[in-house]
């Protein structure tokens, strides 16, 4: 049987180490380690977060399930929160927010259970996460102040991602200078750029847009071009969402620099839905971006084919994108 510390160890060592080799070590634990030990416990939280990395989030939930069904047969440790916590933040990314927000508020509820008080502002800014993708702003913006008066017990990484998530709360709640402050005060007092730089650039591309500040705006979204195709998963499908958005320029003269009307993508996007289609950016880690649409079923169907597949516009479930926001597991 390996002890606790010879899982942190071989784990430490294995970091560098291609997935297939950590995900055998992960594996070969979970076979072998039949009793509800730590280490067992530990080998399901890795094994889950290595596939929420590589963005199957599927593959991570269904890891994690038989631990947060049967996590009161383990002995307490801190990490069954974050067990929980990162299986809301899985379901988060396929879109099932109220059931992401059933596994927070239990991770939550043992922190409170357990006197960690450095995880409260994680749960919280996970609960705001799940209500800012649903447009509840309200609701988000009462998680997200409990999130930032739980900050003075928490680590610094996580003042970065509560004050950028206020400042997209309300960017939505047009309280603008809200969100420019809070927002300085991610980049500046808890270097949000170097934490959380693809973040913090939808946040000033969402910002910019709610200003009318076409010239910053258009400067954010050729860096977003640049940087889709290295995105982790998650954070691709949250840029690609506000690849979609409109915007009109501000003046003849940002139309003149930058060209066009900033509407390119908004107007496909609407022409394609209005023909029950879908529209979405495929994309591989590290190498190239592509826009497909999901027309050509509808097209057989004006022409009367019947070609066995699923009805215009029905969608395919797995290219669903994340919303907004910024979750850490």
């Amino acid at each position: 049987m390996m002890s606790y510390e010879e899982f942190t160890q071989k784990e430490a060592a294995l970091e560098s180490a291609p997935r297939a080799e950590r995900e055998a070590f992960y594996a070969e634990i979970l076979e072998k380690e039949t009793a509800k030990t730590d280490v067992r416990m530990m080998a399901y939280f890795h094994a889950a977060l290595l596939h929420y990395r590589e963005g199957d989030f599927r593959a991570a939930r269904e890891i994690l399930e038989p631990f947060v069904i049967d996590y009161q047969s383990y002995a307490y440790r801190p990490e069954i929160i974050a067990c929980f916590n990162l299986m809301g933040v899985a379901v988060y990314c396929e879109r099932s927010y109220a059931l992401a927000r059933f596994y927070i508020h239990e991770g939550l509820k043992i922190a409170r259970e357990n006197h960690e008080i450095s995880r409260y502002s994680y749960e919280y800014n996970n609960l705001a996460v799940t209500y800012l993708a649903q447009h509840e702003y309200e609701k988000a913006l009462e998680a997200i102040r409990e999130a930032e008066r739980h900050l003075p017990d928490s680590d610094r990484k996580m003042h970065a991602y509560v004050y950028r998530n206020l400042s997209e709360i309300c960017c939505h709640l047009d309280r603008l200078d809200e969100a420019q402050a809070a927002l300085t005060r991610c980049a500046e007092e808890y270097d949000g750029r170097t934490l959380l730089p693809d973040d913090i650039l939808l946040v000033e591309m969402l910002l910019y847009y709610k200003l009318g500040d076409a010239e910053r705006y258009e400067k954010c979204r050729a860096e977003v071009w640049q940087k889709l195709p290295a995105m982790h998963a998650a954070e691709f499908g949250n840029t690609a969402n506000n690849l979609f958005e409109a915007f009109t320029q501000g003046d003849n003269a940002a139309r003149s620099q930058y060209g066009g009307t900033g509407l390119g993508m908004s107007i496909v996007a609407q022409l394609v839905k209005k023909m029950n289609g879908t529209i979405q950016v495929e994309s591989t880690v590290g190498g190239h971006f592509a826009f497909s649409d999901g027309l050509e079923s509808f097209a057989d169907d004006l022409a009367g084919v019947d070609n066995g597949q699923s009805p215009p516009g029905a969608g395919n479930p797995a290219a669903a994108l994340p919303a907004a926001g910024s979750a850490p597991p």
